[in-house]
């Protein structure tokens, strides 16, 4: 991972691929960068909290769901340590 780009390496099949992050944010939908895949691999939140978020309770958890446009982000957070425990999109 790089500050421009990131790659992805497939030891089965022995390739690997390179991909900008305007090209994910393309393919997504969703603005993908540097921050937003640190804050993911840290355990964090990977968007600021908007007005818009909706939170509830799931299992043991905390779930913040956010939404830009045509995806939800649903993040799990544990409780004690508020840190990010599952990310779906």
């Amino acid at each position: 991972m790089n500050k421009d780009s990131i790659t992805v390496v497939s030891n089965l099949d022995k390739e690997y691929y390179v991909f900008d992050y305007k090209e994910l944010s393309t393919r997504f939908n969703f603005e993908i960068n540097y921050k937003v895949l640190e804050a993911a691999m840290l355990g964090n939140p990977i968007r600021a909290k908007q007005n818009t978020d909706e939170i509830g309770r799931e299992g043991e958890s905390d779930v913040l769901l956010q939404s830009e446009n045509s995806v939800v982000i649903k993040i799990l957070l544990t409780q004690l340590s508020e840190k990010l425990k599952k990310l779906n999109w």
